[in-house]
């Protein structure tokens, strides 16, 4: 299986590249999509988010975008924790994505 990324800068033709993907049939990960919906639905993110930055970062199940991006993008230090606790588990998403499509 071939495995490519998709990189560039705003405006750069990232979502064509990846709806003309999709329309020939090659599935897709949108990294920032999963990332979203993983820090909303893993329970390994949920909690070590908490831990490392306290609760009021979550309202129920849902994280304080604007909290948490006021705190991490100030914060070089802050910002390479929540890296280190969202990107594994993405990694771990995108790994068992590519399983199911490989069969």
């Amino acid at each position: 299986m071939i495995v490519l990324g998709i990189t560039g800068g705003i405006g750069s033709g990232k979502s064509t590249v990846t709806h003309i993907l999709k329309i020939l049939g090659i599935p897709v990960y949108i990294a920032d999509n999963e990332r979203k919906r993983l820090t909303a639905s893993s329970p390994i993110i949920r909690s070590t988010l908490i831990e490392a930055f306290g609760e009021e970062f979550y309202d129920g199940k849902i994280l304080n975008k604007k909290l948490f991006a006021s705190i991490i993008f100030n914060d070089k230090g802050k910002l390479a924790t929540a890296n280190h606790i969202i990107h594994p588990e993405v990694y771990k998403d995108f790994a068992k994505c590519n399983e199911d499509h490989s069969h």
